[in-house]
């Protein structure tokens, strides 16, 4: 059963990650990616230990479970807080391991000796692995709060959370005024074997945006493993993070980095509300999988955003809107991006063929193909069409 549970291992460990962040409302979303790799982590030892016979007892945590940890005190959760995702993820995993023992196991006792067996080596191993979890908490949140960093985190904390703040005396201990325009950013890139080294060589980076953006004093704090968080006031108010950033593309590249801009806001609630945003317009990104070196701005996919809450609901609507549209394959594939294309340039099949680089006869042809498979024309119900057509696409990109 091990062995065959580890061709399934991310799958399994992001349902567990969905599960745990239902559970438990202090995690917010922007922790997932860390919470998957976490519980990825965790279920790739527990299957190789259990494959093997190991016994749990002194078994250590892996790296990224301990990376997780001490991104609960970078984030002001307590260790209870991390104990209860152990519990919660225990729950879910002991679930769909269950269900695969019934469904391997036809004989009744062999059956009750595996469930007795795996119930204590899981229980055992979440024993083990929590007192490790605990101690590197309690290190990371002494030597945190000696930290500069940690002031610095807390006080945006406070603003973030809605808390009234002393405007005046928070924009002095930030070093960074509060009453003008921001305009906030998230800047992400890939894992590295050390966390600190990558959290500096971001910072770096975002100094470096906030530099060509024309901000001398930007407000930089780390947010986890290789995320950086970001404020910068602008020189006016119709300034556009994506053009002037343009000259950027190649450096966040090399980094290995990507990011997003919230809309400019002023004063305390504009410093929230561009957050909120620019951590909206990640997810996004993160959904479509954006490549290396993306700019993504909030006001871009808004609409995105709002269609995408709910996924599983967006992919129904895709399916009963496109029908047979949504089946896998490059036809299907041309069909839905030469429609999209079409409902964008106003129904004008000269400026679609000019955006797809092929003849006007090409994509009269497509679009006559699949009204039939739709069976109504393409201007009929055009709005809700051509959003279904925005959401096919996301959702392909995401389950990629």
């Amino acid at each position: 059963m091990a062995e065959d549970v580890v061709p399934e291992l991310d799958s399994i460990s992001a349902e567990m990650a969905q599960a745990i962040h239902a559970a438990m409302d202090v995690l917010t979303e922007d922790m997932l990616e860390d919470t998957h790799a976490s519980a990825k982590a965790n279920i790739s030892l527990v299957v190789a230990m259990l494959r093997d016979g190991v016994d749990p007892a002194g078994v250590q945590p892996p790296a990224e479970a301990l990376h997780y940890a001490r991104e609960f005190v970078h984030r002001g959760l307590p260790v209870e807080a991390l104990l209860g995702v152990y519990r919660v993820g225990h729950g879910a995993f002991w679930q769909i391991w269950l269900e695969r023992m019934r469904d391997a196991i036809e004989n009744r006792e062999i059956l009750a000796e595996a469930i007795a067996y795996c119930s204590a080596w899981t229980f055992g191993y979440v024993d083990a692995v929590s007192g490790p979890l605990a101690t590197a908490f309690v290190h990371e949140k002494e030597r945190w709060a000696r930290s500069a960093v940690a002031q610095r985190a807390e006080e945006i904390r406070t603003i973030l959370e809605g808390r009234p703040v002393d405007e005046q005396r928070t924009s002095q201990r930030l070093r960074y005024e509060l009453g003008r325009r921001h305009v906030a950013f998230v800047l992400w890139g890939e894992e590295t074997a050390d966390a600190e080294d990558a959290g500096s060589a971001f910072a770096q980076v975002a100094a470096t945006v906030a530099n060509t953006l024309g901000c001398a004093s930007p407000l930089i704090v780390p947010s986890g493993r290789s995320v950086v968080w970001g404020w910068i006031t602008l020189a006016s108010a119709d300034a556009d993070p994506i053009a002037t950033t343009a000259e950027l593309v190649p450096h966040l590249a090399k980094a290995r980095a990507r990011i997003a801009f919230g809309e400019p806001g002023l004063g305390v609630d504009g410093f929230r509300r561009s957050h909120a945003e620019a951590l909206t317009a990640r997810r996004v990104a993160l959904l479509g999988q954006r490549a290396v070196g993306a700019r993504v701005r909030f006001d871009d996919i808004a609409l995105t955003a709002l269609l995408t809450t709910d996924l599983a609901e967006a992919r129904r609507y895709v399916e009963r809107e496109l029908g047979p549209l949504c089946e896998e394959t490059d036809a299907m594939r041309r069909l839905v991006a030469t429609l999209r294309v079409f409902l964008e340039e106003g129904a004008s099949f000269v400026r679609a063929a000019r955006r797809l680089s092929v003849h006007e006869n090409t994509v009269a042809y497509r679009v006559k193909r699949a009204a039939d498979l739709l069976g109504h024309r393409v201007e009929e119900g055009a709005l809700r069409l051509h959003v279904a057509l925005l959401l096919c696409e996301v959702l392909r990109r995401a389950e990629e």
